[in-house]
């Protein structure tokens, strides 16, 4: 992928790499959707082809209902179901 694509790794607070979230009403729904919008802009990209894995499925889900005009194509693999 990275031969014709800009990768952009992602973890959501308080997973993989990133640091602990202490501030646990941050982790919502909503606040991960608008990290990916921050992210998207900060990089200047226009439209995303997403990759997403398990709950990154369910962020990218959401986020492609907020912003569909940002989101050129998505793969999901085996997203967490919604609850």
């Amino acid at each position: 992928l990275a031969a014709h694509h800009t990768l952009l790794f992602f973890d959501q607070p308080g997973t993989g790499f990133s640091t602990v979230v202490r501030d646990t009403a941050r982790l919502n729904i909503n606040r991960f959707v608008e990290d990916v919008e921050i992210v998207r802009k900060h990089f200047r990209l226009k439209k995303m082809k997403v990759l997403a894995h398990s709950n990154g499925g369910i962020v990218f889900g959401y986020y492609a209902t907020v912003y569909p005009d940002n989101v050129e194509s998505m793969i999901l693999i085996n997203p967490s179901p919604a609850v």
